[in-house]
């Protein structure tokens, strides 16, 4: 895993969100590996703010996430397929820090032991703006990565507010960027096209705690 295909938003030099394109050896198992997950995930009750009609951002408070989610906690997993992809981001992230060195001059961090896997029906969206790092609870979180399992016929971007971005889903997409406010986003829905996303985030970790993320 010497080279990589990389987004044109990496042409960017301040907008701090990069995308890399996970091979097919990577991301097909993966979504076949989901795939298996569709019918014991739609069939609970995960879906999250569902109404049936798509929710509309207060403007002050509330961010509405419309999709079924399922917590995923790979250390646990035993998937050969995940192991290969968690691999193949660790790779894409050496990239990510290669294009802002000084991530290697702060507080340690590593990928959490836990991401969730996203399905977002027709019609339906993470509608508020938003960000990683939002509370307390999430204060040690550094930088989000987040892959579409799928392209949409139409909609379903990922919107970037003061970046004035919208990130087209593509089929093995990785995103990463950082956690903060500067990054506040949100998802848009597609009327056409059931959305699939994983997402997780890397986060400091304590003095003498292991930098494996294996």
């Amino acid at each position: 895993m010497s080279d990589i295909k990389q987004h044109e938003i990496n042409k960017e030099d301040d907008l701090f969100i990069k995308g890399y394109y996970a091979p097919d050896d990577v991301i097909n198992p993966v979504i076949e590996w989901t795939t298996s997950l569709k019918p014991h995930l739609e069939g609970g009750t995960t879906m999250n703010s569902y109404s049936g009609e798509l929710q509309k951002w207060d403007g002050i408070n509330n961010a509405y996430k419309e999709c079924y989610e399922m917590d995923i906690t790979w250390p646990t997993c035993n998937v050969p397929a995940i192991k290969h992809l968690l691999e193949w981001i660790q790779f894409a992230l050496e990239h990510y820090i290669g294009d802002y060195p000084m991530l290697k001059e702060g507080g340690k961090f590593k990928m959490d032991p836990g991401f969730n896997y996203q399905v977002y029906p027709k019609g339906h969206a993470y509608n508020g703006w938003h960000a990683e790092r939002g509370g307390i609870e999430s204060t040690r979180r550094m930088l989000v990565w987040m892959m579409y399992l799928n392209e949409c016929e139409d909609g379903g971007e990922t919107g970037f507010l003061y970046q004035k971005y919208n990130m087209k889903p593509e089929k093995g997409l990785l995103l990463f960027w950082p956690s903060d406010f500067t990054h506040t986003h949100r998802g848009m829905p597609s009327f056409k096209t059931e959305k699939e996303i994983l997402t997780g985030w890397y986060s400091y970790i304590m003095a003498g705690e292991s930098l494996r993320w294996d």
